[in-house]
């Protein structure tokens, strides 16, 4: 097969989606809520394949990477003692899923608050936590190696600190939303704050970006 003469052709398709994705950027910038700062996105393209991972949601179901397939996801690392900034990003993720409603389902993004807080005795704690404010969110945790593998694997970390004698600690966790595509990759990584009309028409760009790709 001779490619020489579509040679001009592939190169106008790859300028064209490159254009999309600077104009997906800008756009971002225009809006940004940080007076002065840019909010930063990610592109992962064409996607980062995770590696395979297993927690457990707060109704006792194994969510691993076979589980995020066939779907979008958001994921998002937290825990119940969430401070006002926290909930703030919260609060606008949940209405930018809800503005999303009229997607399809296969394109409506899943959205996982994994709590960096592994012991057991808190787990009733950040299961209030969901079912009060975030009803719409699907809560998992696992081990401290169950959640370290999770987070190497999406590119990102979280901490503990010890605030006193008594085992009481800090939890500290990049403020960020991880986009999952539905064939199990990571395709972006959107750092908040955000407002509920950037998350939701940067969502929609990846969707376009995921049509273009396949």
């Amino acid at each position: 097969m001779h490619i020489k003469p579509y040679l001009p052709y592939i190169g106008i398709a790859a300028l064209t989606l490159g254009l999309a994705v600077l104009a997906g950027y800008a756009n971002l910038r225009q809006h940004s809520p940080n007076s002065g700062q840019a909010a930063t996105i990610s592109v992962i393209w064409p996607g980062r394949p995770l590696s395979n991972f297993e927690v457990q949601t707060i109704r006792g179901k194994t969510l691993n990477r076979d589980a995020l397939r066939g779907h979008w996801s958001l994921i998002v690392f937290g825990d119940a003692d969430c401070a006002p900034r926290c909930r703030s990003n919260l609060n606008a993720l949940a209405a930018a899923t809800s503005e999303l409603g009229t997607l399809p389902p296969v394109e409506y993004p899943h959205v996982y608050l994994i709590s960096v807080d592994p012991q057991p005795e808190h787990a009733p704690e950040f299961k209030t936590f969901l079912q009060r404010f975030y009803p719409d969110f699907t809560g998992a945790t696992g081990s401290e190696e169950q959640l370290k593998v999770l987070a190497l694997g999406l590119r990102t970390g979280f901490s503990r600190l010890p605030v006193d004698k008594y085992a009481h600690y800090l939890a500290r966790h990049p403020a960020r939303i991880l986009v999952v595509d539905p064939d199990a990759r990571q395709i972006a990584t959107m750092k908040l704050p955000l407002t509920r009309e950037q998350i939701s028409a940067q969502y929609r760009f990846f969707l376009k970006l995921y049509k273009a790709r396949s």
